[in-house]
C-alpha cells in the first residue's frame, strides 16, 4: 500500500484510509484544526523516507576457519563399556613460579644501582689492599722457655744417693733406658725432668722446667743470675761459642731458622771434696720472644729490631763424678 501527502496539510497518509488526510477530516469534523496544522508543519521537517528503494543488504559475519575433522568410526561395546570405566583425572594446575631471593637483589634494590657502584668499587679496593697488606709475616708471642711467674719448687735429691730418695720425693716410677748409655737406668717425670740412676743410685739429674729448681738454679732465669748462683758452688768456666751462628733480620725482628738454630754456651763448674763430686752443667741460649709466621715457615724471635738479645738459661745437668758414666770421661773423685 502507498503513502501520500496532503497538497493542503501536506501530511502524509495512507491512500487506502477512507478518512483521507487526518487533518482534513478533523476540519470537517468541526475540531479545533491547530493541532493538525502543527502536526503538518513538523512532519516538513521530517526527512521522507524513500520507501520504494530497497535496504542495502547486511553482509554475513565472517566464518571462522575450521580444521578438517577426521571421519569418525562407531565404538564397538567393548570401547564404550571401557570408557565409562576409566577414571578421568583432572589436568594438573600449573603453580605460578616464585622468584628467587637473593641478598644481592635485595641491597641493589634498597641502596640503587648507582649507589653500589658508588660505594662497592672503593669498598672492593679497601677490601684488596687490607688482604694484601696482612698476607705479610705476622709474629706470634710464643716465650721458650715459658715465663713462670709463681715460686719453683726445689728438687731435695743429690747425685749419689740411693733412688729410693728421688722415689719420696716424687713418686715411684718404672725404670726405663737411657738413650745415651744401657747401663744406665732413667726414671722421667714428664717431658723436661728426668733421673738416671747406676747400680740403684743417682747418676745425673737433668730438668728444662721453669717450675722447678737446684740449689736456686732456675730455667729461663738471666744470665746474671745464673752466674750469681753457680758461684756459690765453685769457680765458673764458658765453653762454646755466642756468635754463631748469627742472627737474620727478618721484617724488622731478629731471628732464628728454629729453637734449635740458636747459638749456645754452657756454664760449668765442678765441686770435689770436701764439698761433694759432681758437675753442673747449665745450657744459655738466647731467649725467644715468639714466631714469625710466613706462610708455612716458621722462624724463632729472639729480639725486636735493633734491640740485644737476652741470654737465659734452657737446661741444667747435674752429674755424678763419683762414678763413671755417659756424661763425663770417667772418675774424678
Amino acid at each position: 500500500m502507498a503513502l501520500v501527502r496532503c497538497d493542503k496539510h501536506n501530511i502524509p497518509y495512507n491512500e487506502a484510509n477512507p478518512r483521507g488526510c487526518p487533518a482534513c477530516a478533523q476540519e470537517a469534523k468541526g475540531s479545533d484544526a491547530s493541532v493538525m496544522q502543527e502536526l503538518a508543519r513538523v512532519s516538513r521537517t521530517i526527512r521522507k523516507p524513500d520507501i520504494d528503494k530497497p535496504s542495502a543488504p547486511v553482509p554475513p559475519p565472517p566464518k571462522e576457519p575450521t580444521t578438517p575433522k577426521a571421519p569418525q568410526r562407531d565404538q564397538t561395546l567393548s570401547e564404550m563399556f571401557a570408557g565409562a570405566n576409566v577414571r578421568r583425572t583432572p589436568a594438573p594446575m600449573s603453580v605460578p613460579v616464585e622468584p628467587t631471593w637473593s641478598a644481592a637483589r635485595a641491597i641493589k634494590e634498597q641502596i640503587g644501582a648507582s649507589k653500589v657502584l658508588a660505594w662497592g668499587i672503593p669498598a672492593a679496593v679497601v677490601m684488596i689492599g687490607f688482604l694484601f697488606f696482612s698476607s705479610g709475616p705476622n709474629f706470634v708471642v710464643e716465650p721458650h722457655p715459658a715465663d713462670f711467674t709463681g715460686t719453683p719448687r726445689p728438687l731435695p735429691v743429690e747425685p749419689g744417693v740411693p733412688i729410693e730418695a728421688v722415689f719420696s720425693a716424687l713418686g715411684t716410677q718404672p725404670p726405663q733406658p737411657n738413650p745415651d748409655s744401657p747401663r744406665v737406668e732413667r726414671y722421667s717425670y714428664g717431658e723436661g725432668l728426668a733421673v738416671d740412676a747406676f747400680n740403684g743410685a743417682i747418676y745425673a739429674l737433668t730438668y728444662s722446667l721453669p717450675n722447678r729448681s737446684w740449689r736456686g738454679i732456675l730455667i729461663g732465669a738471666t744470665e746474671q743470675r745464673i752466674r750469681g748462683a753457680l758461684t756459690l758452688l765453685g769457680t765458673i768456666s764458658e765453653s762454646g761459642t755466642r756468635n754463631r751462628p748469627a742472627p737474620r733480620t727478618r721484617d724488622g725482628y731478629l731471628t732464628y731458622p728454629s729453637v734449635d738454630d740458636r747459638p749456645a754456651v754452657q756454664l760449668q763448674i765442678q765441686v770435689r771434696p770436701p764439698n761433694g763430686c759432681f758437675d753442673v752443667i747449665v745450657d744459655m741460649s738466647p731467649k725467644i720472644l715468639g714466631l714469625l709466621i710466613d706462610g708455612d715457615a716458621r722462624y724463632a724471635v729472639v729480639a725486636r729490631g735493633n734491640a740485644p738479645q737476652e741470654w737465659v738459661s734452657s737446661r741444667v745437668r747435674v752429674i755424678n763424678r763419683a762414678i763413671a758414666g755417659p756424661y763425663a770421661p770417667g772418675r774424678a773423685c
